[in-house]
């Protein structure tokens, strides 16, 4: 390496290279002022050394951190010479990188400390990135004799470098200032570019977060407000003017607490504002007015803006909690409702977890066992159920966690004395809100006085039972003895008429009689079987009258009909009187015949009764409202009067009576 102190050039020619020199560097530092386009810049530093100051080539590389390695940015030669160079080389000279710190000769080491490196020899400037045959076919390609690597610097980094080869025998000094001088310019070039990436990176930034601003402001679903120092509004997002009704336009330019204070919270209201002007954060839950004048409920969240540790301004989140605090307060209210229930409930409470224990009792089941409270809670169950009753309500308990439900049952509980005593029961299954079981509720109810009212209530009705039964057994008997009087007075009658008189009333009083044998042998007293009583009647009338069922058959149609005394007793003469005439009258000379007994409920909550023969039928002359029959009388007495129901006679095929009642 050889530092030239001399210039060896004429006078006249000094000042030449002088005044190209600085028409170079006007322009180019035009250039670094008038335009930040460093791809510009460094053609016009390159061009001008090769075509102005006539070096052979310029090459300007810049600094790539992402890649980390140095890259050509620009490059001039003389004419024609970059094709063949490339051709030598193989491949396009501009794709040539070099690493960031890399294993170079001492020499181009240097550039990396900052010096300005002046060489004869190529391969010293850029071997090994490139060989040392290439460079020396390059060397005489060019005809090139001096090569000049001047580093870029920032603020003592290596951000570039510029490299010059020439085909002067010798670099003066005028030479490296005028380098030195390029050097500056593409500095300031590279620093001025950088400047200018970070100015539009925080531009972009600053554009970007204010984006994401305005967008998370306008889409937040609380009410957000800015304000200035002393409270005024500078900006209000959607969901304000959708929660006060205050239009943007409204809002701004106004006292924060004027807008939206009412007048009982206005004070309030004040003391958070200047409490937040004085750079304190307010959060609290209370009440602020709309545009209509309604008043609701809002957690609020004051916090003070400061920019590089100055106050510039606050800003408020409201959350409208109305829907929330009346959900409170209703809740609120339904446990205070649900407490006064449990605690103040006529029956016991009990409240078990899901491992049988007891976590809650109220007043009444603590004085039902002989308890306090508090000695009931963690007991489990089964120190309260009797032992007998244990199995029963251990599977019970495993039944509600597997969802089934139990009707009301009755057990044996203990008190605290050992006393054993009946309880009813009514259990469930609470769940939580996720439907999980979480506690089981027994309501309880000491029933042993009902169990003795229930006892005396089932003696009483056995001994009424017993009465009752006995009364139907002698009013049955009485009612035989009467008909046997009345036969042993007919067989002393030698009057036929008088005799079948006795007969008829006989009868009546059998079928009367019937109906209460029917009730002494029934289980239940206060209804007869109907189909029951028809089949005895018949079997009796039948018996009664010698009449051969081969010639009369019976046919019945009576299925789940039963009636209280009331009306079984005038239903069983209308069907004696009636059975009577059919087998006295309508199957003359023993003519065969069919006899029908109908009784069905209608679903007006009627009954109708019929009872057709197929008989020789009543004469139409006969009118059996004005009969003088005594049977008749009856029937018409017995259907309208005694059952208030109607009475209807069809002759179109033999005889029908129809009673509805």
């Amino acid at each position: 390496m050889e530092k030239l102190d001399k210039i060896k050039d004429s006078e006249g020619k000094s000042i030449k290279e002088v005044t190209s020199r600085l028409k170079i560097l006007q322009k180019a530092t035009r250039a670094v002022y008038s335009s930040f386009d460093l791809k510009k810049i460094f053609n016009e530093v390159t061009d001008g050394a090769v075509h102005t100051m006539g070096y052979t080539t310029a090459v300007i590389l810049t600094s790539n951190p992402e890649k980390s390695c140095f890259e050509i940015e620009a490059l001039s030669t003389k004419k024609k010479l970059l094709p063949q160079i490339n051709k030598i080389l193989g491949f396009s000279l501009k794709s040539i990188t070099i690493p960031l710190n890399p294993d170079l000769n001492k020499n181009v080491k240097g550039a990396y400390e900052g010096k300005v490196m002046v060489s004869q020899n190529l391969a010293d400037a850029v071997y090994p990135i490139l060989s040392k045959r290439a460079c020396s076919t390059l060397q005489k390609l060019g005809k090139t004799k001096n090569y000049i690597l001047v580093p870029l610097g920032i603020e003592g980094e290596l951000v570039g470098g510029i490299f010059i080869s020439s085909a002067e025998e010798q670099i003066n000094e005028n030479e490296i200032e005028m380098l030195k001088s390029f050097r500056h310019i593409v500095s300031n070039a590279i620093f001025n570019a950088r400047l200018l990436k970070k100015a539009k990176i925080a531009e972009e930034s600053l554009k970007t977060e204010k984006a994401y601003l305005d967008q998370f402001l306008e889409s937040s679903q609380e009410a957000v407000v800015s304000t200035d120092t002393s409270g005024k509004v500078v900006r209000v997002n959607s969901e304000f003017t959708r929660m006060f009704g205050y239009e943007k336009e409204e809002a701004v330019g106004r006292d924060i607490d004027d807008l939206v204070a009412p007048d009982d919270y206005y004070k309030e209201a004040s003391t958070i504002t200047k409490s937040v002007g004085q750079g304190e954060r307010f959060k609290l839950e209370t009440k602020r007015c709309c545009k209509d004048g309604k008043i609701i409920d809002v957690s609020l969240l004051g916090s003070p803006i400061k920019v590089g540790g100055k106050q510039v301004g606050s800003y408020a989140i409201y959350r409208d909690i109305s829907k929330r605090k009346k959900a409170e307060r209703e809740l609120k209210e339904s446990e205070m409702i649900h407490k006064a229930l449990f605690e103040y409930a006529n029956d016991a409470v009990f409240l078990i977890d899901l491992n049988g224990n007891h976590v809650g009792a109220n007043k009444k089941a603590a004085d039902m066992l002989g308890y306090e409270i508090n000695e009931i809670l963690g007991k489990s169950f089964k120190d309260i159920v009797a032992p007998s009753d244990l199995s029963d309500a251990e599977e019970k308990l495993d039944g509600l966690l597997k969802n089934k439900s139990f009707p009301t049952y009755d057990r044996f509980f203990i008190k605290k004395d050992g006393t054993k005593f009946p309880v009813e029961i009514n259990v469930s299954l609470i769940r939580d809100s996720q439907n999980r079981p979480r506690l089981i509720q027994s309501i309880v109810r000491d029933v042993t006085e009902r169990k003795k009212a229930e006892e005396k209530i089932k003696a009483s009705l056995k001994e009424k039972e017993v009465l009752l039964k006995e009364i139907h057994h002698r009013v049955k008997n009485n009612m035989q003895i009467i008909s046997s009087l009345i036969n042993l007075q007919s067989a002393g009658i030698k009057d036929k008429e008088t005799a079948m008189m006795l007969k008829s009333s006989r009868d009546r009083i059998k079928s009367m009689a019937i109906i209460h044998e029917k009730l002494y042998r029934s289980e239940d007293f206060t209804r007869v079987d109907l189909n029951e009583y028809v089949r005895s009647l018949t079997t009796h009338l039948l018996l009664t009258y010698g009449v051969n069922r081969k010639n009369v058959r019976f046919h019945t149609e009576i299925k789940d009909v039963f009636l209280d005394i009331n009306r079984a007793v005038p239903c069983g003469l209308i069907i004696n009187e009636l059975l009577t005439n059919s087998l006295k009258h309508a199957f003359p000379h023993r003519k065969k015949g069919e006899i029908k007994i109908a009784v069905r409920h209608l679903e007006n909550q009627k009954t109708e009764l019929l009872v057709c023969d197929n008989g020789v039928g009543i004469p139409e002359d006969m009118d059996i409202r004005k009969s003088d029959s005594l049977g008749m009388t009856l029937v018409k007495i017995l259907s309208e009067d005694q059952l208030k129901g109607s009475l209807h006679l069809d002759r179109t095929k033999g005889t029908c009576f129809r009673i509805v009642f």
